[in-house]
């Protein structure tokens, strides 16, 4: 049972993260991802839960089951369908591969929650 003061605590593994390019490195990019694809999402999100909540147009529920589609199958799917879908198009899988699934899910996401907002529901006609 662990006593205070505890004996054995230190920050080695905190130093050995800071001066770990690598793992420095990864975690600017994955920050430079996020913000990109974060900022991407928005506009296009709100702009489909605008058009979903407040237009009637032929189609209105066929464009919100694929606008949504991405939320319905499991990301995992989704992320290895999207891996398949560069390689067979011959994309290398980069930073601008990532950000693209991301603004994909997350603009969906933001679409469904503006939507919900707005209508209490999500809009299927």
């Amino acid at each position: 049972m662990p006593t205070f003061p505890l004996s054995g605590f230190t920050t080695e593994w905190y130093r050995q993260f800071a001066t770990n390019p690598d793992l420095k490195g990864a975690l600017v990019t994955s920050a430079i991802v996020a913000i990109i694809s974060s900022a991407a999402a928005v506009c296009p999100g709100v702009l489909a839960s605008i058009a979903l909540v407040r237009r009637r147009f032929v189609g209105k529920s066929a464009a919100s089951a694929l606008l949504l589609a991405p939320l319905v199958i499991p990301y995992i799917v989704f992320g290895i369908s999207l891996l398949l879908f560069f390689h067979a198009a011959a994309i290398a899988v980069a930073v601008v591969v990532m950000v693209v699934s991301l603004v994909v899910v997350v603009g969906a996401e933001i679409a469904r929650r503006i939507a919900e907002r707005r209508l209490g529901t999500i809009p299927t006609s």
